[in-house]
């Protein structure tokens, strides 16, 4: 009799998880109950159970008011482990998760993660069709992130530690970050441990700009600070200045360009930059056809410049230091190396739908003398070239081949 019972035990106590399963509901509140949250924090459509179990239209509502609100349309995962539960290890096997959508309730950094908690392990995880999202919030512009595919091996999750690690592979359709919007992102190397992100060499498109970055972000599970070196090779400087600026582009040529993007931890909202070197080949630049004499007659007889239809000044090629942000760009220095005639030097910027840039020539005997220029300013389109007064070209940046 009494083997017949322990026999019955098994029997009894799958039969009661496979009723607890047809309830949702009730997975729900339990599940609730282990996390400490209110009721209505967990919502589960459906859940499937076979060879491997399944859950249909989960929503997470946290009630910590800084954490995402995180839906999912369906995961299909291994039955866990029942030998590692006692360790507060949930181990999932093989996972497929489709249909998220991450809309964070704030652009500000979370509360420091508690700690503590189960872990969810993974020996792999495929995401398909992912989202972000997150809110306008002064000065941050509101923040989409679409399109996002994945699949990383040897995943570690610690909820309450806000903790993930695994490596493998993910890609991007769309990210708007409101200053930056950048399409057909494709990282095939993506690490996560000890709450870094780090990135390998990942291909992407910046407006009409194809690109190439890596990094890291480092403390993404509470202050994220970004770091990637970005290179640009073989692109045109005018869609890199229309896509920054979204205004029609004073200079023209062909733009290489290595990088470092900087943003979010200890900067201040707002306080991100894109700053390198960049070279540009064949470069021209747009002073338009009501030119003042003397810049006219200047320009004729300069051996560096030629002038061409439609208000466009050839300068030759390029090199130097720029800085990028929302709506601007800097041109700390660019410079126009030479054998025979003297270097050339540029710096200005273009802001707020106005340009204002300067080209001197630097005296081949004393740099720090005023030299010899032309300042274009005005607004885009309509500004207007004049010869640079002396105390303005005493302001120049030091020449590259100086330093």
């Amino acid at each position: 009799m009494a083997t017949t019972g322990l026999a019955a035990l098994p029997i009894g106590v799958a039969g009661a998880c496979a009723y607890a399963l047809s309830r949702p509901d009730w997975v729900a509140r339990g599940a609730e109950w282990a996390a400490g949250w209110p009721e209505g924090s967990i919502r589960i459509g459906a859940i499937q159970w076979d060879r491997r179990l399944g859950v249909t239209d989960l929503e997470l509502h946290p009630p910590k008011p800084r954490a995402p609100d995180v839906s999912i349309g369906h995961i299909e995962a291994d039955w866990p482990d029942p030998w590692k539960l006692g360790d507060r290890v949930i181990d999932l096997g093989d996972v497929v998760v489709e249909r998220v959508r991450v809309a964070a309730r704030t652009q500000g950094p979370g509360d420091p993660p508690p700690g503590g908690g189960i872990e969810l392990r993974a020996s792999r995880v495929v995401v398909r069709d992912a989202a972000y999202t997150a809110p306008a919030q002064e000065p941050f512009q509101a923040v989409e992130v679409s399109g996002i595919e994945a699949a990383f091996r040897d995943v570690s999750w610690r909820p309450r530690a806000r903790r993930i690690e695994g490596a493998g592979t993910a890609s991007i359709a769309l990210m708007d970050l409101g200053a930056i919007e950048l399409e057909a992102m494709d990282a095939p190397s993506v690490t996560l441990a000890d709450g870094d992100l780090r990135i390998g060499p990942t291909t992407f498109r910046y407006g009409r700009t194809e690109a190439l970055a890596e990094g890291e972000i480092r403390g993404i599970d509470h202050q994220a600070a970004v770091e990637l070196k970005v290179r640009l090779s073989g692109s045109r400087v005018e869609t890199a200045v229309e896509d920054a600026t979204g205004r029609a582009s004073p200079l023209m040529g062909w733009l290489t360009s290595q990088v470092t993007v900087i943003a979010g931890g200890d900067l201040p909202p707002g306080g991100s930059r894109i700053t390198g070197w960049v070279q540009l080949t064949d470069t021209h630049v747009f002073v338009g056809d009501s030119l003042k004499l003397i810049p006219k007659v200047l320009l004729d007889i300069a051996p560096w410049f030629e002038r061409e239809d439609g208000g466009w000044l050839s300068v030759g090629n390029l090199r130097g230091e720029a800085t990028f942000g929302r709506g601007w760009v800097e041109l700390e220095r660019l410079e126009r190396a030479s054998d025979k005639n003297r270097v050339l030097q540029a710096w200005g910027e273009v802001k707020g739908g106005a340009v204002d840039v300067t080209v001197r020539a630097v005296p081949k005997r004393d740099q720090d003398k005023a030299g010899v220029g032309v300042r274009l300013q005005g607004p885009i389109g309509k500004a207007k070239l004049q010869l640079a007064k002396r105390d303005h070209l005493l302001t120049a940046p030091s020449a590259i081949a100086s330093r």
